[in-house]
């Protein structure tokens, strides 16, 4: 039985891709240094400013999370998070 919480939000993203896949930080409230632990050595140029739904699962209670991951639609957000985690996410209304 899962555990972990689905997560999505709608606004403007911070997004790039690193060596294990596509990366993203929520536009407020980030630091250079926050992008820095986030994506490694930056790229000059290689950010990039999107809006859309990002997506992650989080263990309420402990630190636990997935990294954001932005999509352009909710719908799609969501349709990622069962697709690639569903044994992972608690399950409600069952």
């Amino acid at each position: 039985m899962g555990f972990m919480e689905t997560v999505v939000h709608g606004r403007w993203w911070i997004a790039d891709t690193v060596a294990d896949g596509p990366r993203a930080l929520p536009v407020e409230g980030w630091t250079r240094a926050d992008a820095r632990t986030e994506f490694g050595d930056i790229v000059p140029g290689s950010l990039k400013r999107k809006t859309g739904y990002g997506a992650r699962l989080s263990a309420p209670g402990f630190l636990g999370r997935t990294d954001w991951i932005v999509f352009d639609s909710e719908k799609e957000a969501r349709f990622y998070l069962e697709e690639h985690h569903g044994e992972d996410i608690v399950k409600t209304n069952v």
